[in-house]
């Protein structure tokens, strides 16, 4: 803070932010810049209106001051958080300020009140506020008492009850007038597509009123036109005025013509029709009269067809049309003809409403006779959803608004009445305020009866246009600036507008970066900005050096941009590249650089927790978690998409339904190889394949081999019928060591959260609807498949070491020492469905896809209007997500994209990468240059106006960093690594396992029969352990530790241990198991014959996907290694307990046939003629371990020629 700071009750503020918080006689715009603590003077200004006497235009001393300020705020949590600093704020004056003395008493049990009653302070969203306006007046307005609010799936089940009655109801009765025209829409559209065009046109009900209240009684035809006609009423007006246009004519008009070919005869028209085309604009501007109006739109559409051949759905070319002998002057005048002809199309097509480069013009009638069709089914829906909707006691997010704006049209004396019961209305991030929001606002702050005239004080909104980025909530940043103007008298250097310039969250660097690269993407006054659009207004620094007094330098800064460059044809996605850069960089930033930040009151390194990732969709939030996952680098999603599709909440609906179906095999495979029961795909298999004639279940198989499932889903059944869903779903979780299995690895505390989540959500679901598992289960089922925009369990985020990943718009309001912007090519995905509505220069206007009679799909001209207008509106709210994603960094900004390196050359940009580039001032070709280059990266020196900083621009190596592969060995990976779809890869015996082909093999051999038969008797002394193996979880989550153990040491790297068990904490159920496992760990890390392979080239955990003689096979090989001969050989890893190696034989025995699956599959892979096959069995005695499977029946393979890369 500067030495101009203004002191406000022991609390420092610049002069703006001071005029902000003090001036209670105004009505006040704040422009709030990012970083610029509009909240601070939000607050402070609340308490200003308290702490200041009546006299001097404050509330202190009134008694219902709290209910006489209302303070509107974006989000619940927004609300929340402004009471609680308000209640700090009163409490720190209270201890600073108001000794206790006689002198201040009254003061200090005004202050003492305001705390007693803080939480009833009119501090919420519009809709809280909307829904406290309904209840206090529920006579008035004809609203039942207890109403709810309706959001989520209740409303999709509603609207799609309404949908399906009505059709049902008109399909069911032939007399009804409406049976004809739904019967041939049903025949253009098909069933499941009216019914999605039914149900988009719910969804943009709003908009559809507003339609049909601006043109009642209006022919349809005519009205779908009308944006047509509007937009290419100003076309003409656009071109006809455009300078070079008029030039290119004149001089045009001084060529002369010898003969009279096709290509002669259209630049003749056009030369002949210009002057008519200005006579009648003319005419049309001085009438205005609709005769005078449609001859200048024919003329216009005659013009069009100089450029435009309709009939062909093609451009007009004639440069082949006309010759050199046409022209006097040659082939020169030829070329010059030409060219000014494809310049006065240029310019005619930039201004005329187009749509993939085609001029819009009038459709025809039929589009017309289709939508009358299609809003009278809708006017019958929109009816009964509104009657379902009243049955159930629910009102929308929309009914609130427009019940209340209704209320305020037709109710002045209930206006006048709020209007004297309220003295102030803040209102902040005004920016994201819609049209129907501010009919809501508006009333209560004006003093006449149209809604007009301000109210001199009794306003404030707070907000920054360039952080408007909430346009698919219907936010309208046009909003803002027209308030403005009104409390401003259109005078922008008003004192009633104060702009929040300085930054207190961001270094130098950061604010000069900002500065520069915004400075070229948003405009720079108020001739270039559209309607929206927003000026840029700079940031300057306010932080100054707060570090000054404990370190003696600034903390360091970093700008890089991270481009991930990549092929069609590369093994890997984009995203798979731009995720490994990303957390390869991070790995690099936290382990390896001397990177400092300041914190806890000196500098220290950076830390994943002082790191966050944004991205502005969800689209690659599972590659980014996957691979930081992949780095061990700790993260927690905020507000992750699918929460309905994580798979710990679909483990807990796999075990439900067991319970209800217990005869589904696909069900019951899912589950028990899910962590919940942890049980491996070879014993899955094993049961499965069993005896043919066994024609039990997979799940009564399992429980005669696990007694102990069997109990624990007994005792599920029993209690299904006793207890709460709630407590059902905690009790399976507990008896299944979930709280515990779940938590390991990065994000098991995200996953306890989801389960905590789905308990809640299960004891709503009870409370409401019974104790009732069936409908618990569709209920669940319905939710997992349409639900995916449900975010994760809550986890607290503020506080621990773990890097955050978030959406942009989740990022709003908060601050990262670290910031890495991902996904910034990403080219977006369209929102348009087949019906759409928005407002366009001023009217509402709707468009359709519909079929003509031929049966062709077509869209109304309307629709390309209102898909350019949306198109554009989203373009401009790239820019400012861009802006606020940028502006949530303190010190140190990565930007990440990837680009696409075409086949001919060349690359495509989007979205913020395209803003990027121009910021930078970066053609395209520039990119590419670099790209192409053998530079791993290049630093850009930028002069700012706190000094010179550098910005890094780096490319990935267009590789994953898996474990290191020699090239030979890519080959082979390349053979193993065949793509499957995953919908086409499902659950079936046809797909089998080696270690299951071993079992089938072993059931012929009386040795293994007479096992499998011990098994199931548990009898025999020799085979116990084995038994035991097969079923107790003790003996396969110890193989799963000694396998993973192996597998880390076959690696290289060095075994963690803590680390090993941490990942099974299960493991604590089992006394003495973890000294068990590290004693066969340690006997292998000593084993002369297992360091022996370690020594040579290996490659452990080879997964493949293969067909033998038609059969598909998966799996996954523990170990390839090179012998002596430099050949691949197979190693198996083993941990059945041995006691005499008469049983280490029939074990190979056994396991014959899984290996020599594998020595085929690699001998098909590598072109090897001979491949060797061992078992190593880690608890044999030393130098017996190791033991070679002799397959005398491998085949000879013949090398292939080649392998694709």
């Amino acid at each position: 803070m500067t030495k101009e700071a203004i002191e406000v009750r022991g609390m420092k503020f610049t002069p703006d932010q001071a005029r902000a918080v003090k001036t209670l006689d105004q009505n006040l715009t704040i422009n709030a810049g990012a970083g610029s603590g509009k909240t601070r003077v939000l607050t402070e200004r609340y308490l200003d209106i308290l702490l200041t006497p009546q006299s001097q235009g404050g509330l202190m001393y009134k008694e219902d001051a709290l209910d006489r300020i209302v303070a509107i705020t974006f989000t619940k949590k927004a609300a929340a958080e402004m009471k609680d600093r308000i209640r700090e704020r009163l409490t720190e004056y209270l201890a600073n300020n108001l000794i206790d003395s006689k002198e201040n008493q009254e003061e200090r049990d005004w202050v003492f009140k305001l705390l007693d009653n803080l939480s009833k302070a009119k501090i919420s969203t519009i809709h809280s506020f909307c829904s406290d306006i309904i209840r206090n007046n529920l006579f008035e307005l004809g609203i039942k008492a207890d109403f709810s609010i309706m959001e989520g799936l209740e409303e999709k089940e509603l609207q799609d009850e309404a949908i399906s009655t009505v059709l049902e109801e008109i399909i069911n009765e032939p007399e009804d007038r409406l049976y004809k025209e739904l019967e041939e829409v049903t025949y253009l559209y098909g069933k499941r597509k009216l019914f999605k065009m039914l149900k988009e046109m719910l969804d943009n009900r709003e908009g559809i009123e507003n339609f049909l209240a601006e043109n009642k009684s209006k022919d349809l035809h005519k009205v779908i036109n009308k944006t047509v006609y509007d937009q290419n009423l100003k076309g003409i007006g656009d071109y006809l005025n455009d300078q070079e246009l008029n030039e290119v004519m004149k001089e045009l008009e001084g060529f002369i013509s010898k003969n009279e070919s096709r290509g002669v005869k259209v630049i003749k028209g056009i030369l002949n029709d210009y002057p008519e085309l200005i006579s009648a604009l003319n005419l049309y501007r001085e009438s205005g009269k609709q005769e005078a109006e449609n001859e200048l739109l024919n003329l216009h559409f005659k013009f069009l067809n100089y450029f435009y051949d309709f009939d062909k759905d093609k451009e007009v070319k004639i440069g082949r049309a006309m010759v050199a002998a046409d022209w006097e002057g040659g082939n020169e005048v030829k070329k010059a003809a030409y060219r000014k002809f494809e310049t006065i199309k240029k310019i005619v097509f930039d201004k005329v409403p187009t749509v993939n480069d085609k001029p819009l013009i009038i459709s025809d009638e039929r589009p017309a006779e289709i939508l009358d069709i299609l809003l009278r089914l809708h006017k019958q829906v929109a009816k009964r959803y509104e009657t379902l909707k009243e049955r159930e006691g629910y009102l929308d997010y929309l009914d609130l608004e427009k019940r209340v704006v209704s209320a305020f049209s037709n109710n002045y004396d209930l206006v006048e009445r709020l209007r004297r019961q309220i003295d102030f209305i803040m209102v902040d991030e005004f920016q994201d305020t819609n049209q129907t929001q501010w009919d809501i606002i508006r009333p209560l702050v004006t003093q006449d009866n149209d809604y007009k005239q301000l109210e001199e004080g009794k306003l404030f909104i707070v907000g920054d246009p360039k952080q408007s980025i909430y346009g698919f909530r219907r936010a309208d940043v046009r909003i803002f600036n027209e308030v403005t103007r009104q409390i401003t008298d259109n005078n922008i250097d008003n004192e009633k507008l104060v702009k929040l310039r300085k930054n207190f969250r961001s270094n130098k660097e950061i604010i000069d970066f900002i500065n520069y690269l915004f400075n070229d993407i948003f405009p720079k006054d108020d001739e270039e900005t559209s309607d929206y659009d927003v000026k840029y207004q700079d940031l300057t620094f306010g932080r100054n050096n707060k570090y000054e007094a404990k370190v003696d330098r600034d903390p360091d800064s970093h700008i890089e941009l991270l481009l991930t460059q990549y092929f069609n044809d590369d093994e890997y996605s984009s995203a798979e590249y731009e995720a490994e850069l990303i957390a390869n960089k991070i790995e690099w930033l936290v382990e390896e650089s001397d990177k400092q930040i300041f914190k806890d009151d000196s500098l220290n390194s950076v830390d994943y927790g002082d790191i966050a990732i944004l991205m502005r969709s969800r689209t690659r939030l599972k590659d980014y978690e996957e691979a930081l996952e992949k780095f061990n680098i700790p993260y927690r999603t905020v507000q992750g998409k699918g929460f309905y599709q994580r798979q710990e909440v679909y483990d807990i609906y796999l075990v439900l339904k067991a319970l209800i179906y217990p005869e589904d095999e696909i069900n019951t495979f899912g589950l028990f190889r899910s962590p919940l029961f942890a049980l491996s795909d070879d014993q899955l298999f094993k049961l499965m394949i069993g005896n043919v004639d066994d024609d039990s279940s997979l799940l009564e198989r399992i429980f005669t081999n696990h007694p102990k499932i069997k109990a624990k889903f007994d005792k599920w059944q029993r209690l299904k019928e006793e207890i709460s869903i709630d407590r059902l779903i905690n009790t399976i979780l507990t008896d299944c060591g979930a709280y515990t299995t779940y938590l390991a690895g990065t994000s098991g505390e995200q996953r306890l959260a989801n389960f905590k989540k789905l308990i809640a959500a299960a004891a709503n679901f009870t409370q409401d609807q019974g104790n009732n598992l069936y409908l618990f289960l569709e209920r669940l089922e319905s939710l997992m498949e349409e639900e995916d925009k449900e975010g994760d369990g809550e986890v607290k985020v503020e506080a621990g070491n773990y890097v955050r990943l978030m959406t942009v718009h989740a990022s709003k309001g908060k601050e990262f020492p670290v910031v890495f912007l991902a996904d910034l090519n990403n080219a977006g995905n369209s929102r348009l469905g087949d019906f759409v509505c928005d407002e366009v220069n001023g009217r509402e206007q709707v468009g359709f896809t519909y079929y003509n009679e031929a049966l062709e799909r077509d869209k109304t001209s309307s629709y390309g209007i209102i898909k350019d207008n949306l198109s554009f509106k989203d373009k401009m709210e790239g820019k400012r997500v861009f802006y606020v994603a940028a502006t949530r960094t303190e010190e140190m900004l990565f930007l990440s994209g990837d680009v696409r390196i075409k086949s001919k050359g060349g690359i495509t940009l989007n979205h913020s990468l395209k803003w990027l580039m121009q910021g930078l001032g970066y053609e395209e070709e520039d990119l590419v240059e670099f790209l192409d280059s053998e530079e791993e990266y290049k630093i850009e020196e930028i002069v700012g106006e706190y000094g010179k900083f550098n910005l890094i621009i780096s490319k990935n190596p267009r590789q994953i960093n898996e474990i290191e592969k020699e090239e030979e060995f890519e080959e082979v990976k390349e053979e193993l690594a065949v793509e499957i779809e995953v919908d086409e890869f499902k659950l079936d015996p046809k797909v089998i396992f080696p270690s299951s082909l071993a079992e089938e093999e072993s059931y012929h051999n009386k040795t293994v029969k007479d096992e499998v038969a011990v098994t199931k008797e548990t009898d025999n002394k020799l085979n116990k352990i084995e038994v035991s193996f097969l079923k107790e979880k003790e003996a396969t989550l110890k193989g799963t530790l000694v396998h993973e153990a192996i597998e880390l040491l076959s690696t290289g790297n060095e075994l963690n241990r803590d680390y090993l068990f941490n990942c099974h904490l299960e493991y604590t159920e089992y006394p003495g198991l973890r000294a068990n496992v590290e004693e066969v760990i340690d006997k292998v890390e000593e084993c002369p014959e297992f360091n022996e392979i370690l020594e040579s080239e290996c490659r452990p955990e080879v997964e493949f996907y293969y067909k033998r003689e038609g059969q598909p096979i998966s799996g996954s090989i523990d170990l390839l290694f090179k012998d002596e001969n430099d050949n691949w050989a197979v190693v198996d890893w083993k941990t059945n307990r041995i006691d005499n190696m008469e049983y280490v034989e029939q074990l190979v025995e056994e396991y014959r046939r899984q290996v020599e699956v594998y020595q085929e599959i690699v001998q098909e892979m590598t072109g090897q003629e001979k491949v060797k096959g061992y078992l190593y069995f880690t608890e044999a005695d030393e130098g017996q371990r190791l033991v070679e499977v002799v397959n005398s029946l491998q085949l000879t393979v013949k090398p292939r020629k080649e392998f694709s890369n």
